[in-house]
């Protein structure tokens, strides 16, 4: 194997005979031959009989993309540079069209793919940026797509025109393993070892894909093939890293880059059997699809990072990843997810999406059957994102929040680059490029279905803009240091956003998400060290499902600040008296009911959707933003609930919620361990007491203590034997059902329950009688 030095140049360079005797060992059999990229000759009969059954739906258009272009014919020069789409829209567009000979074997399919290649052949360039070679994103989706067309046509291509392509595939493969080695087209180096950055894993694939279509072709194929499995190795290292399948640059740009990378993964193991692909990650890339599902939509939870709507769901059509998953682990979630998002997205046979329904068919196995996900838990956490995703359901009438916090690149890859450890080990020339993160920590999302309530105003470009629902301080966003794409590690020193806590039970949800460190002066010299404008920014969010969340943000510094609680919306928004109404499709409504600041000014606008910023009197040191957000509609807006303060400290604050009763709701958000308000104690994060109009418990939540007494302290609810309990407790008559985690031994008030009526996490359970009290295990 050739390895590399950090300037990607080898260390040892393999000679011809080496790959002669890859061509004929058992691994690399079909190295000689063609087709050979995801099928051989022998397959063909078995892609064309799905074509017209399991397949047919996929096939049709494809076929239809085919046939409206049968008559084509590409530019006869290459297009002006720079011009990323018109070079990737034309390599794209291979693969529909080979594809559509290989399925009917009509000759017009064939000369249509043949006219393009031996064009292409001729084209002076394949760059699309810089004045020079422009060996980025355009260049490398032409040597992509041109290899694989080759490798789809060759048994039916004359020796000349095997001559014509396929030397100039290995002259332009060429090209690209000079620029990997940083020796030729010094402006586009740039990506080579950003590992972190969807264009590092493309433009090494390409040449992955060239090599193996190759082999047996040139003797250079083999070092080719040693650079792309090089920097793959270590882009797989990092998604195994990173494993919760989220992805720091948003979720269009993880679906080019997985969908790009995965070409050439496929194959590398098909073809040597190398498995380089990285299954955790794809595993739970399903499972992120899947919670950032909405319904009859063609827009997902977690819109953060720099994209524009235009790209959407449809971006690389999520559905053949998806397939790729259920097919390779058998996973009937994944088949449901890519089935519901076809229903919401639809086909299409336009340039953006055609391309990736060949990937599409070829990774879809019909006996693996759509599993529903109503069995799975409602909640999911992205720790390497420091996200969530609560649901209450997967319907039309379902609420979906999100929220995220983080570090640029994510934290897995951030401390790897902040410390230089691989695979950025060789500092001089490796960048964590974050550059498509937006200064986003702590923004959140809430939708009911498919409707937006709230969710971010996205931008491609602007990723400094405080279009976020997240807190504004004298006007500004959060720092965001990328204009050297993460060259310099100093001024990111302590940038990270932490998730500092998630406590999940039944029907109640609490979190506590820090973004303090990411409040810093602007400034061109970068940011010194501990140079900042807040002391603490953390945010509780407490989901009361399915109705409500109580949101509590509690801000402090040094000085006195303008501090902007900012929140969007979809279509307008208005102040209500102490509610913000902010409208949104089908009627549906979201309210803000501002529980404090006392005296609230509201400013409101519009930076690509209407938003407010919420804001005390004047400018203070310290604030708490006490917000619950109540999803309504139009026809009960006058009927919401009345909610009211049940005091605030420097150590807790609660809300009052009349609503079938009463809801109280406390949220210990200071430094002291046990902490008492409006006859409550408790010991926790956070604490909710619901009663009937008669005073009746209903439920009763703690996250993360052990202790919570009501009437004064004199009337415990519960008592556990560890310190960091999450327990709901659910009063249904005679029944009790408990749910959490870390219960055995509590001690829970149930005066008039029945012992054989009491469960935990919906299983029968083992408990002594105490008095007023049950005694679990």
């Amino acid at each position: 194997m050739v390895t590399t030095d950090w300037t990607g140049g080898p260390l040892l360079i393999h000679c011809a005979l080496v790959l002669v005797a890859l061509c004929c060992s058992a691994h690399y059999s079909q190295a000689c031959e063609h087709p050979r990229f995801f099928f051989s000759s022998d397959d063909i009969p078995r892609l064309r009989a799905q074509a017209q059954t399991t397949h047919r739906e996929i096939w049709q258009s494809i076929l239809e993309a085919a046939q409206s272009s049968v008559d084509a014919s590409p530019a006869a020069t290459a297009p002006d540079r720079p011009n990323l789409d018109k070079y990737r829209n034309a390599a794209n567009e291979l693969l529909p069209f080979a594809f559509a000979y290989v399925i009917t074997g009509d000759q017009r399919y064939f000369e249509l793919t043949r006219r393009h290649l031996l064009t292409y052949a001729q084209w002076t360039h394949w760059g699309d940026e810089g004045e020079v070679g422009g060996h980025d994103l355009g260049f490398h989706h032409m040597l992509m797509f041109n290899a694989i067309a080759y490798d789809w046509l060759y048994n039916d291509l004359s020796r000349e025109d095997r001559k014509t392509i396929g030397s100039n595939l290995a002259k332009r493969a060429d090209e690209s393993y000079q620029v990997s080695l940083r020796k030729a087209d010094p402006d586009s180096t740039w990506w080579t070892h950003s590992w972190a950055q969807n264009h590092c894993w493309i433009n090494h694939s390409a040449l992955g894909v060239a090599a193996l279509v190759l082999a047996g072709e040139d003797a250079r194929t083999q070092s080719w093939l040693d650079d792309s499995v090089y920097y793959l190795t270590r882009v797989r290292y990092l998604l195994e890293g990173i494993a919760d399948g989220s992805w720091h640059e948003g979720l269009p740009y993880q679906s080019y880059g997985l969908t790009m990378s995965l070409v050439f993964l496929q194959n590398l193991r098909r073809l040597t059997g190398q498995d380089l692909i990285p299954h955790a990650y794809y595993r739970n890339y399903a499972y992120s699809r899947l919670y950032n599902f909405l319904p009859h939509s063609d827009k997902f939870a977690l819109s953060y990072a720099g994209f524009d709507w235009s790209w959407g769901s449809t971006s690389y059509h999520p559905p053949q990843l998806l397939r790729f998953v259920a097919k390779e682990y058998r996973d009937g979630h994944a088949e449901w997810a890519a089935e519901q998002y076809l229903a919401s997205i639809g086909r299409s046979s336009h340039i953006w999406s055609v391309p990736w329904q060949v990937l599409e068919f070829l990774n879809y196995d019909p006996t693996v059957s759509a599993e529903s996900p109503n069995t799975l838990p409602l909640t999911r956490t992205f720790p390497d994102l420091a996200g969530v995703i609560w649901r209450t359901g997967w319907g039309d009438g379902d609420l979906t929040f999100a929220l995220k916090t983080g570090a640029y690149g994510g934290h897995f890859a951030f401390e790897r680059w902040f410390n230089v450890e691989y695979p950025f080990d060789h500092p001089e020339v490796d960048q964590l490029n974050a550059a498509h993160d937006h200064g986003d920590m702590n923004t959140f999302y809430l939708y009911r279905g498919g409707v937006d309530l709230t969710s971010e105003t996205v931008s491609y470009r602007d990723n400094k803009a405080a279009g976020h629902n997240t807190l504004v301080v004298d006007g500004e966003g959060q720092w965001n240091g990328l204009d050297d794409w993460g060259r310099d590690r100093a001024p990111f020193k302590g940038t990270e956003g932490r998730l500092e806590a998630v406590c999940e039970a039944k029907d109640f949800d609490y979190l506590v998400a820090d973004a303090t460190n990411l409040y810093r002066p602007y400034q061109a010299d970068g940011v010194r060290p501990g140079d900042r404008k807040l002391t603490e920014f953390r945010r509780h969010v407490l989901f009361v499902a399915p109705g409500y969340l109580v949101m509590l943000d509690r801000v402090r510094a040094d000085s006195p600040h303008r501090y902007d609680w900012a929140c969007h919306f979809t279509q307008s928004v208005a102040v209500d008296g102490d509610w913000i109404k902010g409208m949104a499709e089908r009627d549906q409504v979201l309210g803000v009911k501002v529980v404090a600041p006392a005296g609230f000014g509201a400013d409101m606008g519009e930076d690509g959707k209407p938003y407010v910023r919420v804001h005390p009197a004047g400018e203070v040191a310290n604030t708490e933003f006490v917000m619950v957000l109540y999803p309504t509609d139009t026809a009960n807006w006058e009927k919401r609930p009345e909610i009211s303060s049940l005091g605030a400290s420097e150590e807790v604050c609660g809300v009052r919620v009349r609503l079938d009763g009463v809801q109280d709701h406390l949220i210990n958000c200071g430094d002291e361990k046990t902490v008492v308000m409006a006859g409550y104690s408790f010991d926790g994060k956070a604490a909710s007491i619901v009663s009937d109009a008669d005073g009746h418990l209903k439920r009763v939540f703690l996250a993360g203590g052990s202790r919570l007494a009501d009437r004064d302290g004199l009337r415990l609810l519960f008592q556990g034997r560890q310190q960091d309990i999450v327990v709901e407790v659910v009063y249904e008559g005679t029944a009790l059902a408990l749910y959490g985690r870390d219960l055995d031994g509590l001690a829970v008030y149930a005066p008039g329950i029945d012992a054989s009526r009491v469960t935990v996490n919906g299983r029968a359970a083992t408990v002594t009688r105490e008095g007023d009290y049950f005694r679990l295990g």
